[in-house]
């Protein structure tokens, strides 16, 4: 997994994930936490993310509508690669989500 925070993008596996503008930065959280402690990012972080990116009062449900965004942007590539059920983004209901990558297999690009 390799993400390009100046361009703005994720590869996967050599593919692009077509992740939408406002959902990058959340991702960005996701993967900086896998990368640094493998821990979970909270619901709370994700919405201030959102609301970040688009302006709008944020709310946990802005949170849980992002995460199937990013699901959904994994599971497109079931075509081309194996996805879980969780497309990579595991749940801790009431606290917030991670990426199930191991640090070893998360990179950045400037």
């Amino acid at each position: 997994l390799v993400v390009d925070r100046t361009g703005r993008r994720v590869i996967f596996d050599g593919v692009e994930l077509s992740i939408e503008p406002r959902d990058f930065d959340a991702f960005v959280l996701l993967a900086e936490e896998a990368a640094d402690a493998g821990g979970w990012v909270l619901r709370d972080s994700i919405s201030a993310s959102v609301q970040a990116s688009t302006g709008r009062d944020g709310n946990p449900e802005q949170a849980d509508r992002c995460i199937n965004r990013l699901r959904a942007a994994f599971r497109n590539l079931a075509s081309v690669i194996e996805v879980p059920r969780h497309a990579f983004i595991e749940t801790k209901p009431k606290v917030g989500y991670r990426l199930a990558f191991a640090k070893s297999e998360i990179g950045f690009m400037a």
